[in-house]
């Protein structure tokens, strides 16, 4: 196939012909390749996120979940599959999707909830627009409140079919930020931290007691304040030879009391 072209010239009018390439002579689907495209490629084509790059929107939620609490420990999303669900440990997502077959990791689930949106907001997107993540992962979603999703969980590894219902979006929407109370998202170091604390606490108010009853010490106000000034001028060394004189002073006196008794 060639094209044709007509040129003007002092001479004459002169007609050339080009030859053009085959592929660009027609398209075999009249051009629909170029201007259809699905919700999956809208979502996952064109510029990534990073500097001058306008953040894509996220499609519009519905207010429906298949679980009625959700929370995140160690890049895994922990959910609660019913409302009479209070056990301490949650569940731990492993798949979900319309069925068996096209079910995709829960891993998955972060990466499609971050493909719009601000990235920092995805755990937002996953807990409270579970259609979101859904849609931008090219998956399946219920057309309606009462339909069921399939999901895996770590105690249920053959997997379950489980109802979406908005009033569990709304319990899930209102605990998720604290954790639900699932157990996985209460920090073992905290409650350390706080065991030991209280362990110190208990030592410094023995430590006092037995100062009080065995030894016989009580606080003196004007003692306390010239101790205080003469801390200031004295030394580390100093301050340990003044502690033992001390304990020795009064370890005297009660002697020198016990004798005067027995007298």
């Amino acid at each position: 196939m060639r094209k044709a072209a007509i040129t003007l010239t002092a001479a004459g009018v002169h007609l050339t012909t080009e030859p053009v390439p085959v592929h660009a002579a027609f398209e075999y689907d009249g051009g629909r390749s170029k201007i259809l495209f699905n919700n999956y490629d809208k979502f996952n084509t064109g510029p990534k996120a990073g500097p001058g790059v306008k953040v894509k929107e996220c499609p519009r939620a519905d207010e429906l979940s298949p679980f009625s609490g959700i929370a995140f420990a160690d890049s895994q999303i922990l959910v609660r599959v019913n409302e009479t669900d209070s056990s301490p440990q949650c569940q731990v997502l492993k798949k979900i999707g319309s069925n068996a077959e096209t079910a995709v990791e829960a891993e998955k689930m972060i990466e499609f909830a971050k493909r719009c949106g601000p990235v920092g907001e995805y755990k937002r997107r996953i807990a409270e627009s579970w259609s979101i993540p859904m849609f931008t992962g090219g998956l399946d979603w219920v057309s309606g409140e009462g339909e069921e999703l399939y999901i895996e969980t770590d105690q249920h590894p053959e997997g379950l079919m489980v109802n979406v219902t908005k009033d569990k979006w709304e319990s899930a929407k209102n605990c998720w930020a604290m954790g639900c109370d699932c157990e996985q998202t209460k920090s073992p170091r905290v409650r350390i931290f706080l065991y030991l604390l209280g362990v110190c606490c208990l030592v410094g108010l023995g430590w006092d007691v037995i100062r009080y009853y065995v030894f016989g010490v009580r606080p003196d106000p004007e003692e306390d304040e010239e101790d205080y000034d003469d801390k200031k001028r004295l030394t580390k060394e100093e301050k340990k030879k003044r502690k033992g004189e001390r304990f020795l002073g009064i370890w005297c006196r009660r002697r020198r009391d016990s004798v005067a008794v027995e007298k």
